[in-house]
């Protein structure tokens, strides 16, 4: 009984360090969204991402990709743009941007003479997609925006590592009921 208790505790706990957000609104929308995983760390630019989960009251599941792009110039990303995810045995992944990125759409912040602005765009995925991730090693990025692409080489098992445990846990936290009311 105690070792069932400890277990039960423990997986708790597992979900709370990767799960940052479990907020039900009012209306019954549930937005569950992972911890940052690092994907690229550049002198100039950095890129970070997450797993976000919305569930409608009618019980519609959405996932997206969240990516927290972190450079040295003011990027536009228009609704629709896409992110192309290069796997090592050549497939091309292709998602699209949920949310246009405008001129005042982005945070900054000033240091040491610099100035970094943080984008954070929202690319649609399916589940499929996700497993896909999960499975695959990928090896490239390409961020298209306004005015060009960012491409970027990344380490194999970055996207595929972080997605698996995000992904594990949203499935796990959506196992429970919750309301605007839970925990209050």
């Amino acid at each position: 009984m105690t070792f069932l208790f400890a277990s039960v505790i423990l997986s708790s706990c597992s979900v709370q360090k990767v799960i940052q957000v479990d907020k039900v609104e009012g209306n019954g929308k549930r937005t569950i969204a992972s911890k940052n995983y690092n994907l690229y760390m550049g002198f100039t630019t950095s890129i970070w991402y997450n797993l976000d989960c919305i569930v409608l009251s009618e019980g519609d599941t959405s996932f997206f990709l969240e990516l927290t792009i972190i450079d040295n110039s003011r990027l536009q990303i228009d609704k629709g743009r896409k992110l192309l995810i290069k796997f090592e045995d050549g497939t091309i992944m292709e998602l699209q941007n949920f949310t246009k990125i405008g001129p005042g759409d982005y945070q900054y912040k000033v240091s040491s003479g610099s100035v970094n602005y943080y984008m954070e765009p929202f690319y649609s995925i399916t589940q499929e997609q996700i497993k896909q991730l999960m499975t695959k090693r990928a090896s490239k990025i390409r961020i298209e925006h306004d005015i060009d692409v960012i491409d970027r080489n990344i380490t194999a098992k970055k996207l595929s590592n972080g997605i698996s445990e995000a992904y594990t846990m949203i499935m796990k936290a959506l196992k429970t009921t919750k309301t605007i009311y839970s925990d209050f």
